[in-house]
């Protein structure tokens, strides 16, 4: 509302705390090839609706890309991460808007940081800014929903989940995951792959194949093990596997 949140400022000052305790967060059609460098790709089940997600911890409650100052550890940012304390929503005349957390902590006093509005209650460049991202980021869940349809329509997720064992002995179990099922992804028709194609489902297959690689960053981060069961060594495909031994890590 220009009226409501004239006076609005949104802080200059980077802090991540806020999202400390999410370890999933929807990844974008546009960021996808940047992404699977940095974290694994997954696909999970939200609200009976399979959506496109980082992997930022192993265990629920630690998001261990932010560390214990706020700062965000990687050089990459996912966009929504991006775009708040704003987020896109779709009227019901199907028209788009901004939505804005007014409880969030980087929404400050006057002067303390970037209005969204300026004086005459025109939109300012930070707010245009904005404007676009959500934009992309809408267009982009439009893609996104398709996709993930296909996907379980073609029958190519199926579900896992990631064991790790401690060095007190006690596991780690993230379960409610899904991959590509690589089996029936190669058994699949010629007219359904040419479908996944067309809604450009392919760059999210491979790009998941590929970002699996990255749970042994997040294994790395967690600081705390010294060996992988078998589980993690099988989440990604038989693409990556170069041989049959187990992770191992060491820590100084």
């Amino acid at each position: 509302s220009k009226v409501k949140h004239k006076n609005i400022e949104i802080s200059r000052s980077k802090n991540y705390s806020f999202i400390e305790k999410q370890i999933f967060l929807p990844i974008c059609t546009f960021e996808l090839q940047t992404a699977v460098s940095y974290i694994p790709i997954v696909f999970v089940k939200d609200q009976d609706i399979f959506k496109t997600f980082g992997l930022m911890g192993l265990e629920h409650g630690q998001n261990l890309l932010v560390s214990q100052t706020g700062e965000w550890s990687i050089n990459f940012l996912p966009a929504v991460i991006r775009a708040f304390p704003l987020r896109p929503a779709r009227l019901p005349d199907g028209g788009l808007t901004a939505l804005i957390f007014e409880d969030s902590p980087m929404l400050v006093s006057s002067g303390e940081g970037d209005k969204l509005f300026d004086s005459q209650g025109n939109e300012s460049d930070l707010f245009k800014s904005y404007a676009q991202l959500l934009a992309n980021i809408d267009r982009s869940n439009s893609i996104s929903t398709k996709v993930c349809a296909l996907l379980e329509e073609f029958e190519l997720l199926e579900p896992f989940k990631i064991e790790i064992e401690k060095d007190d002995n006690s596991k780690v179990n993230l379960d409610g995951l899904f991959r590509i099922d690589l089996t029936n992804f190669n058994k699949l028709e010629e007219n359904k792959f040419n479908e996944l194609r067309r809604h450009n489902a392919l760059e999210f297959i491979y790009g998941h194949f590929y970002s699996m690689s990255c749970v042994s960053k997040l294994v790395h981060r967690l600081g705390v093990l010294h060996k992988v069961n078998s589980s993690l060594k099988d989440l990604g495909t038989k693409i990556f596997d170069e041989d049959e031994n187990d992770f191992e890590f060491n820590f100084s």
